[in-house]
């Protein structure tokens, strides 16, 4: 909910850290990643002198589905008989999700815990994020490429970690302040560009923002609630998925369709071949991405990771340009290059500075 992103499950007990390994939030993302952090066990180097041979396995799945759910979100956004059905779509997307992980833990390639009353609180509040986020990204994407989408993206990691100064009282150096203005700087610098090109991208902008707020001021609420879950990550992408599923049908009620579940038979009806592919297939990835994330924290130094993620929003833009036609002007490419670069430096500054904190 690249807001496929919207769709990484966190780790418990992660520090502060960069948004990009959260779970929903990149099914959502339909950006293509989502983002909250790495485990403890990050010391800003490899776990392993020597290279693990399932590293580069790791990283290519990764990147695989990464890309492959910012592309397929983007993808069923195009399609006329689907962007009328945003909301259901999201259902769809999430309930397929949520039987996904659900048969993984009963094959037992995944653990879900006991859930806790205290969890289910919790996971109510992030299950009504969870909708909101979905859905704007899906509207956003209907009106902007995959990479406006990522610039916005990518304005949420210096953004949570301000709120989380403000609001947690956690340090920030000098140095990651001012790449963090640079992300807000190349961000702009890309907007301007492509409003002046095209007016008709302002609704996307406005739905972007409202998904960049929904997310930000989320993962404040999880910083603090993951300090103390007992909770595995896909049961926490799986429970979250799982709760949104009433809210989302409340809000078609609310949205004035009067008969939910009769609209999603008919648009199920209504699927061509490709189109039923393309939702499954994003459906699985939203649940699976969450675990290759696990997976590369496991085998790899968040640096690592942080930097594949950044390699696979690239990528998403190079191949979003061959599939889908998006043209960017000079000013709109250098304003991209600088937002990625600034994002880059201000997540491995963050690395840098709690690995010295660790040796000290």
């Amino acid at each position: 909910m690249d807001w496929a992103e919207l769709s990484q499950p966190p780790v418990p007990a992660a520090p502060a850290q960069t948004p990009d390994a959260r779970p929903h939030k990149e099914s959502w993302e339909a950006w293509g990643e989502d983002a909250a952090g790495p485990p403890p066990t990050d010391t800003g180097t490899s776990p392993s002198t020597k290279l693990d041979p399932r590293l580069p396995l790791a990283f290519s799945l990764l990147c695989f589905a990464s890309v492959s759910m910012t592309l397929g979100n983007k993808w069923l956004m195009t399609r006329p008989g689907l962007r009328p059905h945003t909301e259901l779509i999201v259902i769809l997307q999430n309930g397929l999700a949520v039987c996904v992980t659900g048969a993984l833990a009963l094959l037992g390639a995944v653990r879900v815990k006991p859930v806790s009353r205290r969890q289910m609180l919790y996971f109510s509040w992030d299950a009504a994020v969870l909708a909101v986020q979905t859905w704007t990204s899906f509207q956003a994407l209907q009106h902007l490429s995959v990479s406006a989408a990522t610039v916005c993206r990518v304005l949420a990691i210096p953004t949570v970690a301000w709120l989380e100064r403000a609001a947690l009282g956690t340090r920030l150096p000098a140095a990651r302040h001012a790449c963090g203005w640079v992300v807000v700087a190349g961000a702009l610098f890309y907007a301007r560009d492509d409003l002046a090109r095209d007016a008709g991208t302002a609704a996307g902008y406005s739905w972007a923002l409202a998904n960049l707020v929904a997310f930000c001021c989320n993962s404040v609420i999880d910083k603090l609630f993951m300090s103390k879950a007992e909770q595995t990550a896909a049961g926490m992408a799986m429970l979250t998925q799982l709760l949104s599923l009433p809210l989302l049908f409340a809000q078609l009620l609310l949205a004035g369709r009067a008969s939910p579940l009769a609209s999603a038979a008919a648009l199920l009806r209504g699927l061509s071949a490709t189109e039923a592919a393309v939702l499954l297939a994003t459906a699985a990835l939203a649940a699976l991405l969450g675990q290759c994330y696990a997976r590369c924290y496991m085998l790899a130094s968040a640096t690592a990771v942080t930097i594949a993620s950044n390699v696979n929003k690239a990528v998403a833009i190079l191949l979003s340009v061959a599939l889908f036609g998006a043209r960017m002007t000079a000013a709109q490419l250098a304003g991209l290059s600088v937002c990625l670069c600034g994002a880059l430096a201000f997540s491995l500054l963050g690395q840098r500075s709690r690995s010295t904190a660790k040796r000290e």
